[in-house]
């Protein structure tokens, strides 16, 4: 679903998204060889849902 909002000219708008219980949160990293890993879930990422991977 994509969300739509207009704000004055020099305001940033804001887009307040209410979620419902059905919803998908996605995740996307492009890395230095130009790669772009997604990842999705149906619930909210944290902290310990990113694992930090080094090259």
């Amino acid at each position: 679903m994509l969300g739509l909002t207009w704000a004055p000219r020099g305001q940033t708008p804001v887009l307040i998204e209410q979620a419902c219980r059905e919803h998908l949160s996605l995740i996307a990293a492009i890395v230095s060889n130009g790669l772009i890993y997604v990842g999705g879930q149906d619930q909210a990422f944290t902290g310990q849902d990113i694992p930090l991977v080094s090259e």
